[in-house]
């Protein structure tokens, strides 16, 4: 409600929570609406007194450091569930904090890190995760596609082969018109 008191709390939950998904309003990110510059106005009381700016980059320093969470905390941080239409199967897409080569180091190597999602996936009822992971030392970005049963050779798989191919055949700044005039994509970037 437009007038509703909001608690000093949850105020601040909510200012730092738009100030990381808006990259702090920086034009060179293109991240933030008008409707996210408005809510961070109407909550601004509850910006930290040190300035917004001072505490973007404590929050985005703090939720860059993933050193304390396990590879399965590194899959729930930042995911998100898609439903296919055709059947209704979860995929989980998760951002990964940590490069592949972190990430299977801290599984305890790549069958580790397939076993551990497998359960996520078995758990939470995804036919497949997806993990993209952040830019290692030299620029470059992974992304692992694993279906949830073993042998990976059902639907799971299927959704793995599609969306991998599909990756491999856009060579970047190629994408087909469909996916580039995406709001998602449009909004987000490559």
């Amino acid at each position: 409600k437009k007038n509703t008191p909001i608690s000093r709390q949850l105020g601040t939950l909510l200012a730092g929570v738009i100030l990381l998904d808006t990259r702090n309003f920086d034009p060179a990110e293109g991240k933030g609406t008008p409707r996210d510059k408005l809510a961070l106005e109407r909550i601004a009381e509850h910006i930290h007194p040190n300035g917004a700016t001072p505490w973007y980059t404590a929050l985005m320093e703090a939720r860059l450091d993933c050193s304390h969470l396990s590879v399965l905390e590194l899959a729930l941080v930042d995911s998100k569930v898609a439903t296919v239409p055709s059947d209704g199967s979860n995929v989980a897409f998760s951002s990964i904090p940590a490069t592949l080569a972190e990430t299977v180091d801290r599984a305890g190597g790549p069958a580790a890190l397939i076993k551990e999602m497998q359960a996520l996936a078995a758990k939470r009822q995804y036919i497949v995760v997806i993990l993209l992971f952040k830019k290692d030392e030299i620029g470059r970005k992974a992304v692992a596609f694993i279906p949830q049963e073993v042998p990976a050779d059902g639907r799971g798989a299927e959704i793995c082969k599609v969306l991998a191919g599909q990756l491999s055949a856009a060579a970047p700044g190629v994408f087909s018109q469909e996916f580039a005039q995406n709001p998602l994509f449009f909004h987000t970037g490559p």
